[in-house]
């Protein structure tokens, strides 16, 4: 289970650097905090594992908007819901 949940941890992580390189380039850059989304997504993923990490990247990126939060936002320490 553990050699799955690497395998998935990298394809995130791949596929976050594909956006980070490719994607974000061609767009306005419009981050509103620091680490910007696609570090902070990375940062949690790596830390937290896949789902939770993956869940706390779901939420700051819905923060991420006009009329949303914005400055620094660290990752949550293991343990912090």
């Amino acid at each position: 289970m553990d050699t799955i949940n690497k395998i998935a941890i990298k394809i995130a992580s791949v596929i976050i650097h594909c956006y980070r390189y490719i994607m974000s380039p061609l767009l306005a850059p419009s981050c509103r905090h620091l680490p910007t989304c696609s570090e902070y997504s990375l940062e949690c993923i790596k830390h937290h594992g896949l789902f939770r990490g993956g869940w706390h990247s779901i939420k700051r990126i819905a923060r991420c908007r006009p009329g949303g939060t914005s400055g620094y936002d660290p990752i949550p320490k293991k343990g912090n819901k």
